[in-house]
């Protein structure tokens, strides 16, 4: 089941969130793209899509 939550409280989890949306939509060109995008969010105090996954 998917949960949702916001992954700054949770950020032991991180590595899986972005294993998973890369797994999901990504391609073997693009994990570094992923692996930026998700760690930058989860560093900033902003709302935004990526926080809650």
């Amino acid at each position: 089941m998917i949960q949702i939550f916001d992954i700054r409280k949770k950020p032991h989890l991180l590595k899986d969130a972005i294993d998973y949306f890369w797994n999901q939509w990504g391609s073997d060109s693009n994990y570094n793209f992923y692996r930026d995008c998700m760690e930058r969010a989860s560093e900033t105090q902003s709302v935004i899509y990526l926080d809650f996954i």
